[in-house]
């Protein structure tokens, strides 16, 4: 007993990091299995695990290889014949499993307690939603930003030749870095300066040598993305920055964060107050300012690159960033005041808030698969399997986009051998065939190729080859309908929100309100004749009534008589 009380004295710093780091990745591993649907059949999820499935062989869009890490072991499984679900769980379980050896990398390989705890809070202060996209090249090669800085670390403070070989591989892992995502230059420059900053090693010519190269490297990728590429439009211009910093408390982006901060962000940042006040207590000015600046400049890219609104997951994963800004004020405030051990103990608490928050996050994506199986049911009652669903009807509260729909309802259709249907979500403006060359589906453009009933693995997949597609899941426009769209636009809740606290009533009454509203605009719309809605719809569209009026001056005759012509000729073109 009394050597096992001297080793626990003598490594009680590491014991209880690693008994911390075992706690909280076994609470991702236990989230990871009980919701391996939601991390593995939505949107972006859905398209990778389909993509390993069907050809067996890394899936890497845009050139993102640093993706082949978390595929390696999920493509082990797929061509060893094991089933979908299996398969799905493995790929679920898999993410989480990296991000451990990661964290015992840097905790027992580089001896870096500090980093490993920053490591830890990165993966959860600001996760909810990404948790869920689990591809996320973004989430993963943060993580590998924070095992970069615990090896720039050991690199300012190495003196003898093994400096090298630490800044050799600190170059591979800058070079590497770029192929999980771009804008990762960005917490890669923080930590790096971070590291000076706190080393004072403004003098180490070694140390500067991996900003110069990240910097470089980072900026001749970015210049040379081709443009029009999905990257290079993600980037916003000067002109966009000028514009829109004047309404950054008015942009979409803005009105989300906002939507969503108290619930799910107050408590970090307060936290994170209160460490910025335990720094300038201490006169760390330099930290101060830095951190501060580099929060503040983040967060204005952040929402002006997406001003013009992203589906929840996008913005999510973007914010993770701040996480690791927070991570680092606390691990680096908190140090200043405590031992290591009582650092582990008091970030235990935000831990637990923070993985707590990650599974009420589930709710979304749980309703997300929960409607996609309403589907599939609802599709095995008829003989086509293959349906097209009314972009009008699907639910955009929690559904967030369409384009994924054919692929994550083919396989969760086929779980556990269940018969196969897939449902198409054309956009508003496009031109369904419903008779199809044999063996083709519809599809995303870029899964074409491959979703074909002739080239889908039949182990998997059962698909006819020659039934046309059929319309299904038609929705009625009642109270409930309204209700539920309402209560998923966070920007239009908002506003009922706001207009409930003015009138005094419950927001809950005001949602019905509204709803039930929304319901009788309905069915009095639905009381008139095509035409009579054809001109009410173009009277509520401001450009197709100043196209109306500009045509109506050019031949001579009254706007009224122009709206009825437009209408006529827009019916009959609908209906060829």
């Amino acid at each position: 007993m009394g050597k096992l009380k001297t080793y626990w004295y003598n490594n009680r710093q590491g014991l209880l990091l690693q008994l911390t780091g075992f706690l909280f990745f076994f609470s991702f591993g236990v989230l990871a299995l009980i919701f391996y649907k939601e991390r593995t059949l939505s949107i972006d999820s859905a398209a990778f695990s389909v993509e390993l499935i069907q050809n067996k062989t890394f899936f890497l869009p845009m050139g993102r290889w640093g993706s082949a890490f978390s595929q390696l072991l999920p493509l082990l499984f797929v061509k060893s014949g094991c089933s979908l679900a299996t398969f799905l769980k493995v790929y679920s379980l898999n993410f989480v499993i990296l991000y451990y050896i990661g964290f015992l990398f840097i905790s027992l390989g580089l001896k870096n307690n500090k980093a490993a705890l920053i490591y830890l809070l990165t993966l959860c202060l600001f996760s909810r939603y990404t948790f869920y996209f689990s591809v996320s090249e973004f989430a993963q090669g943060l993580a590998l930003v924070v095992l970069f800085y615990a090896l720039y670390e050991k690199l300012i403070d190495t003196e003898n030749k093994k400096k090298y070989i630490l800044l050799g591989v600190s170059l591979g892992l800058i070079y590497t870095l770029y192929y999980f995502h771009q804008l990762l230059i960005i917490p890669l420059t923080f930590v790096m300066a971070f590291a000076i900053i706190k080393a004072r090693a403004y003098k180490n010519t070694l140390a500067w040598l991996p900003v110069l190269f990240g910097i470089a490297w980072f900026g001749m990728k970015i210049l040379l993305l081709p443009k029009n590429s999905y990257e290079s439009d993600k980037i916003p211009d000067w002109n966009v920055f000028k514009e829109q910093i004047g309404h950054l408390f008015e942009i979409k982006s803005f009105e989300y964060f906002r939507h969503y901060f108290v619930s799910e962000y107050l408590v970090v940042s307060i936290v994170f107050v209160i460490c910025l006040l335990l720094l300038a207590y201490k006169r760390k000015w330099i930290q101060l300012v830095y951190i501060i600046l580099a929060v503040s400049g983040y967060f204005v890219l952040i929402m002006i690159t997406y001003y013009l609104g992203e589906a929840p997951n996008m913005y999510d994963q973007y914010y993770i960033v701040l996480g690791l800004f927070i991570a680092f004020t606390l691990v680096t405030a908190l140090r200043e005041y405590f031992r290591f051990q009582y650092v582990v103990l008091l970030a235990v608490p935000l831990m637990v808030f923070s993985i707590f928050r990650i599974y009420k996050a589930h709710e979304i994506p749980s309703k997300r698969i929960s409607y996609l199986n309403k589907l599939c049911a609802l599709g095995r009652q008829y003989d086509n399997k293959k349906y097209v669903i009314h972009p009008e009807d699907l639910n955009w509260g929690y559904m967030w986009t369409g384009w994924a729909v054919p692929v994550e309802t083919m396989m969760l259709s086929s779980l556990d051998g269940g018969e196969t249907v897939t449902f198409y979500v054309p956009t508003y403006d496009e031109k369904v065939y419903p008779v199809l060359p044999e063996g083709e589906l519809h599809a995303a453009h870029w899964q074409k190729w491959w979703m074909n009933t002739k080239i889908l693995d039949p182990l998997l997949f059962n698909l006819p080859d020659t039934t046309n597609y059929g319309f299904l899941a038609r929705r009625k426009r009642d109270r409930y309908y309204f209700y539920e769209r309402i209560y998923y636009d966070y920007k239009w809740k908002a506003n009922i929100e706001d207009d409930a606290r003015e009138k005094n009533i419950s927001i809950e009454e005001n949602l019905w309100r509204h709803a039930d509203y929304m319901a009788n605009e309905e069915l009095a719309k639905q009381e008139k004749t095509p035409l009579e809605i054809r001109i009410m719809d173009i009277k509520n569209n401001p450009e197709w009534m100043a196209l109306i009026e500009k045509k109506a001056e050019e031949r001579g005759i009254t706007v009224e008589e122009m709206i009825k012509i437009d209408a006529v000729y827009s019916l009959k073109e609908e209906q060829q």
